[in-house]
Parts: C-alpha cells; sequence; structure tokens
C-alpha cells in the first residue's frame, strides 16, 4: 500500500495523483469505490469543469461586456 500514489485534492472529489510530478497526469472522479477519469490532465479538467459560464444575468452581464 506504499507504493500507491497519493490523490492531490483539486476539487470536491477530484483528484490529481502525486506520482512523477510532470505535466499530463490525469485527473480522477472519486466517490466511494467509483472512479473515472474526469480529465486528461489539469487543463483539460478545468475545460470540462468551469467552461459553461451562464453569460445573461439581468445587469450583471451587461458589466462583464
Amino acid at each position: 500500500m506504499d507504493k500507491v500514489p497519493k490523490l492531490i485534492p483539486i476539487y470536491s472529489h477530484r483528484y490529481i495523483p502525486s506520482s512523477l510530478n510532470e505535466i499530463g497526469n490525469p485527473v480522477y472522479s472519486v466517490h466511494q469505490t467509483d472512479i473515472i477519469y474526469y480529465g486528461k490532465d489539469l487543463w483539460d479538467y478545468f475545460n470540462i469543469a468551469f467552461n459553461e459560464i451562464k453569460t445573461n444575468i439581468l445587469f450583471w452581464s451587461e458589466l462583464c461586456e
């Protein structure tokens, strides 16, 4: 069990492995016994998780334009 790479929490139940310390480590979604890939790397994860921005909020959206 000592050889299992530790997971670094990113957000909620999303983690990136600490092994290899290099670019390109995948992001996993770990919830109880359900473990899936959630991004091929950290950049991919951010695009998947935060790319959808609702842009039609009265008043506030006009300030962002």
